[in-house]
């Protein structure tokens, strides 16, 4: 996968819990994605099908102004992963924003605009934000997650890159907040990325799912680490390629 988009940016510069199954969600949607300062997980982390590396996560969201990008991201709030595995640890900050309508992480392309010839600068569009949920999820709903576009004209011509999910199943699943259990939908999201160098080359697609459960957060991650990576804005230098992740305790404020 590195290799593939590495190909793909050099190529931009020569070229110029419970298993209580529903069949439908319930139409009310609730304060879905907690992001309070405080708010804390754990996951348990494995790396790769064969010969497995096990390792363990924790996110926490901490203050904005703790932010060191604050006049750049005074929108966004800081989370912060952590993971632990054979004596390694990788620490990534990354910077998300709630509305009403959805979560978006923020992406840095400052380094990727300054590769690019300025013969080609002017025909792109490259998204600095993606769409990790969309608001009010459900079932077979589907939207764009991130993509980059070849533009002419201000039209785009062609979308080398192109990020998108579906909502493909739906549960219900109990979780204790507060020595309180709740009840909390939680939606199965598979997210597509898919890489297209020229328009007439092949398309090569990685695939991910998440599990989100509404009012706790993401419960799981399962899938091709570049697909994730991106999704949450990360830039972890993953072991693996096939990543797993499963929550094992949370915090919420």
């Amino acid at each position: 996968m590195k290799k593939v988009l590495a190909l793909f940016f050099l190529s931009l510069i020569i070229l110029s819990c419970s298993d209580d199954k529903s069949t439908s969600p319930p139409v009310v949607d609730i304060d879905k994605f907690p992001s309070q300062p405080g708010t804390n997980y754990t996951f348990n982390v494995t790396f790769g099908l064969t010969n497995p590396i096990i390792g363990t996560k924790r996110s926490y969201f901490i203050q904005k102004s703790n932010n060191p990008l604050s006049n750049t991201l005074s929108i966004y709030s800081p989370q912060v992963d952590s993971i632990t595995y054979s004596g390694s640890l990788l620490v990534d900050t990354t910077y998300f924003r709630k509305t009403s309508s959805g979560v978006f992480y923020y992406i840095d392309t400052t380094g990727l605009a300054q590769l690019i010839p300025d013969s080609l600068r002017t025909l792109l569009k490259i998204d600095t934000e993606t769409r990790a949920l969309f608001f009010p999820l459900s079932i077979n709903q589907t939207w764009p997650v991130y993509q980059i576009d070849i533009q002419i004209s201000g039209l785009p011509i062609f979308s080398p890159i192109k990020t998108f999910a579906k909502v493909s199943d739906f549960y219900k699943m109990d979780f204790v907040i507060r020595n309180s259990t709740i009840t909390s939908n939680v939606y199965k999201i598979d997210y597509t990325l898919e890489i297209q160098l020229s328009p007439e080359g092949q398309i090569e697609r990685q695939t991910a799912s998440a599990l989100f459960a509404v009012g706790i957060g993401f419960i799981k991650w399962d899938g091709q680490a570049a697909v994730i990576n991106l999704v949450r804005g990360t830039t972890f230098e993953f072991p693996s390629e096939i990543i797993l992740e499963e929550m094992r305790s949370y915090f919420i404020p």
